[in-house]
């Protein structure tokens, strides 16, 4: 055995080396065995038939042996065998050498075996784990796919939100059109009413204008009717009445110069309030510009609060300050004083100077001066019959200025409910602009989704590439196996065919050594009566000695070999895998090998 483990170390690169341990190595690993495993067959059928060759050659020396010995004299004989038992015993070491290498060689090739099972146990593995990893990619594709699903899903519920929020807000700027119209058309009607507001103003001062004529009217109607009364009495009368009027004169033109005064103020703080309306209309307008923008519409509702808070202050001052007119005209009424105006004042002057030349002349021109009322009262009659129409006209136009501010209520009523409506057109527009955006990141998600999506399934694809490469390698091993398979079989056909020849042929050897053994004992004993083959009966006898030996030693050879069979089952049972394909290889060539030794031998 240690001679055995020496050869096996000498001879270990007879054999080609293993090469990387991937698929596409082992299979050129299982090409090379192979190609070694048919050299080595084909040496073996050499062998066998240098055995058969050498076997026919052993039975035809044997045959010149008895010719030579039963012929020819002891020395050719004994030349002749030493000769062949010097060949035989070369020719059985040169098997003995060979054999040993065979064996080294068939435990190499048993070493590189199990080096082959153990890398192919390790491929197995190898691609148990992809299957387990492409299980796995498998079952999360799965997942994704569900998921994609389900968010596809809730994409086209969004998409038909969003659609509605469209036609939603479609609707709400059609409504906020036609408010915008109303708002155009609530913008004339408020200049028709300011219009309007400054026509009734007119209207009213025109009212106290002609109640300060109809007072006057009344009390010259007086002073005439007193003065046509009596004469005489009116001329007293006159006197004190003409410096009453005097005094009257100097505390009218101070009232007058009070009423210019309070008129400027009037006029003033008209003045202020007409700027103000401007003022008003440009924040209208600035208003009616915010509203488009709808980022800024609740600082706009803020500012229409104010606004109105405002318009409704002024309002309440603007009243304040009638009511207060109205009161100090009703004073001024009370303490009769009356508005001068330019076409009144400037007869009445004239009246006055009249009457003053006409009072410093009483005797002389009565008669003018009673000409002069006379024209007056006519006068005075004319602006009465206008001062009429005027009322009637301004009646009409206060009835139509009522019509208007009616009107103009109910505009405002529907402006602030157009107001409140446009602060929930601002609200649904900031959830628009929510929805959009939340809309829009959704979106983003599922497109990133989408490109994690092709991720994964360019991943997988290349996995499954490289799993059917590696499948297509599996099949070409495995065809590869079954052809091998089936070349063993039928190589250990083969062999035992083989087997079974030699076996007859040995037993044919055997049968026949011993028939000429015998012939060889019968005629040595029948040509022993001079004694001349003796000793050459002893020498054969000898040789069939070394001859049994040998059988002997092939017996325990294939007892070996059997236990070395059993060895291989028990191993094939244990371990399993390639050795159920490569161990009756292995027995074959020992089995081949070990009976051309045996044949060499015999």
């Amino acid at each position: 055995m240690a001679k055995k483990k020496k050869t096996t170390r000498a001879d270990s690169g007879g054999l080609p080396p293993a090469s990387d341990p991937s698929p596409i190595g082992n299979v050129e690993n299982l090409k090379r065995l192979n190609s070694h495993l048919v050299d080595e067959v084909e040496k073996l059928r050499s062998v066998v038939a240098g055995a058969a060759g050498d076997f026919s050659t052993l039975s035809g020396i044997e045959l010149d042996v008895s010719r030579l010995v039963l012929s020819n004299g002891v020395a050719d004989v004994e030349s002749r065998c030493a000769s062949i038992i010097w060949q035989m015993e070369a020719e059985r070491n040169v098997s003995l050498e060979k054999s040993e290498a065979l064996q080294v060689k068939v435990d190499l090739g048993a070493c590189k075996v199990r080096e082959m099972e153990m890398r192919l146990l390790a491929e197995g593995e190898e691609k148990l784990g992809i299957q387990r990893k492409l299980d796995r990619a498998l079952a999360e594709k799965n997942s994704m796919l569900s998921d994609l699903v389900e968010k596809r899903k809730k994409l086209e519920d969004l998409e038909k939100r969003v659609l509605q929020t469209e036609q939603g807000f479609e609707q709400a700027n059609a409504e906020r059109d036609v408010a915008e119209e109303d708002r155009r058309m609530l913008e004339d009607k408020l200049k028709k009413a300011q219009e309007l507001q400054s026509v009734q103003d007119e209207n009213i001062r025109l009212g106290i204008c002609l109640q300060d004529r109809t007072h006057l009217m009344a009390k010259l109607t007086a002073e005439m009717e007193d003065m046509r009364r009596g004469k005489e009495s009116e001329m007293v009368t006159l006197k004190a009445e003409i410096k009453a009027n005097a005094e009257k004169l100097s505390t009218l033109e101070e009232r007058c110069l009070q009423l210019e005064e309070i008129r400027n103020k009037l006029q003033s703080e008209v003045s202020s309030m007409q700027g103000h309306l401007d003022e008003l209309k440009k924040d209208n307008a600035e208003v009616v510009n915010c509203l488009v923008d709808s980022s800024s519409a609740e600082k706009l509702v803020t500012e229409l609060e104010q606004l109105d808070r405002r318009k409704e202050s002024e309002k309440m001052h603007l009243e304040a300050e009638n009511i207060a007119s109205v009161a100090k005209l009703s004073t001024l009424e009370e303490i009769d004083v009356v508005v001068p105006l330019e076409e009144i004042s400037c007869p009445l002057l004239k009246e006055v100077d009249s009457l003053k030349a006409c009072f410093d002349e009483l005797k002389e021109k009565l008669i003018s001066c009673l000409e002069d009322v006379e024209k007056s009262n006519v006068k005075l009659e004319e602006e009465l019959e206008r001062t009429r129409v005027e009322l009637s006209q301004a009646r009409k136009e206060t009835s139509a200025i009522q019509n208007a501010s009616m009107l103009m209520v109910r505009q405002l009523t529907l402006q602030r409910k157009k107001l409140r409506y446009g602060s929930k057109l601002v609200s649904a527009q900031k959830e628009l602009n929510h929805k959009a955006e939340e809309v829009s990141a959704l979106r983003l998600q599922v497109d990133e989704l989408m490109k994690a999506n092709l991720e994964e399934k360019h991943a997988l694809n290349s996995m499954f590439v490289a799993n059917d490469e590696k499948q297509g390698l599996v099949d070409s091993l495995t065809s590869k196996k079954a052809s091998l398979e089936k070349k063993l079989k039928v190589l250990e056909m083969a062999s035992e065919r083989a087997l079974s020849l030699l076996k007859e042929t040995a037993e044919e050897v055997a049968l026949g050594h011993l028939r000429t053994e015998e012939k060889k004992d019968e005629s040595g004993f029948e040509l022993d009566d001079d004694g001349t083959l003796q000793p050459f009966v002893e020498e054969l006898k000898a040789i069939k000695v070394a001859l049994m030996r040998r059988v002997t030693k092939d017996e325990d050879m294939n007892r070996d070999m059997e236990v070395l069979q059993l060895s291989v089952e028990e191993a094939e049972k244990s371990q399993g895998g390639v050795l159920k394909w490569l161990c009756p290889a292995a027995t074959a060539a020992f089995a081949v090998v070990s009976l051309v030794y045996a044949a060499r031998r015999s």
